[in-house]
């Protein structure tokens, strides 16, 4: 059984959240989530009539018709693969383009290619939407994502990132260079943000190295965690907004549409070895050089 979350938006009804957040499901199938218990947030199950306040996540636990709403529509748009073996693929995602649908039928999104190409993706993984993504991306991030082609493999990918066995290492452009090479600081979520929080319960940790890139710096940052907006937060708190990431204190940029940040590398054991998969920077942030 798998699972769907959600963040609210404004205080509302538990019922009235999910028929708001699904366009796909009826009521009759979302009552069903309530009688079933399946609804819950913060461990609590919630019941229909419950108040959700605004930036509260809700986890739903879904079944075969729910899922089969959620599964995402192929879409015949072409799918950059870095490497493919008989139980995974590595891709190198676009900037702009979302890793996954949020709503049933949404389109434009990794996912959508990845059942067109590999219906058998579909049911992949612990949510219906993911069709075996192993890892996410923010849409504007651009980079490298790992997904399985089986749920053996999903299971076993998954769990050498709970063990923090898979480096990853992106690379951002930033406005200024960071103050220290180390952010060790705790994360915490709320309304559709990360933020520093020394009693946070996500664990993170980011390594930077930079190297000047015209009149901004090429930080190379390291990381075993994988926490939301993690590297976007840590190097605004080091004094170094991402380019364009106007959302953690970054300004505005002409010359780039999105927050300059690209996942770049990504290491993990594969049977008696180390595996290990790359990506160029890609030319929007390579040209930042000249901006």
């Amino acid at each position: 059984m798998g699972s769907i979350e959600i963040v609210a938006t404004s205080n509302k009804r538990a019922d009235t959240l999910l028929r708001d957040a699904f366009s796909g499901p009826g009521k009759r199938l979302i009552k069903r989530l309530f009688d079933q218990q399946l609804v819950h947030s913060n461990g609590q199950t919630l019941k229909k009539g419950d108040v959700v306040n605004k930036g509260t996540i809700v986890t739903i636990q879904t079944f075969s018709e729910l899922s089969e709403v959620f599964t995402p529509v192929p879409e015949a748009l072409p799918l950059t693969k870095v490497h493919e073996t008989n139980s995974f693929l590595i891709l190198d995602k676009p900037a702009s383009i979302p890793s996954m649908p949020l709503s049933p039928g949404e389109k434009g999104t990794l996912a959508n290619r990845l059942v067109h190409f590999y219906p058998t993706l579909k049911g992949i993984g612990m949510d219906p939407r993911e069709a075996g993504l192993v890892n996410r991306l923010d849409a504007g991030t651009s980079g490298l994502l790992l997904v399985a082609k089986n749920q053996d493999s999903w299971r076993s990918l998954r769990s050498l990132f709970k063990n923090h066995l898979v480096k990853k290492q992106y690379i951002a452009i930033c406005e200024s260079r960071p103050i220290a090479k180390t952010n060790e600081s705790p994360l915490s979520q709320a309304k559709g943000k990360s933020f520093q929080d020394p009693s946070g319960q996500r664990a993170s940790t980011t390594i930077v190295d930079c190297v000047p890139h015209g009149r901004y710096w090429k930080t190379t940052c390291s990381t075993t965690t994988g926490r939301m907006h993690q590297i976007r937060v840590h190097l605004a708190d080091l004094s170094a907004p991402l380019v364009g990431d106007v959302l953690y204190g970054g300004k505005a940029n002409d010359f780039i549409s999105r927050h300059a940040l690209h996942a770049s590398r990504i290491t993990f054991p594969l049977e008696t070895d180390q595996f290990t998969a790359t990506s160029k920077m890609p030319l929007d942030m390579s040209e930042l050089r000249n901006a």
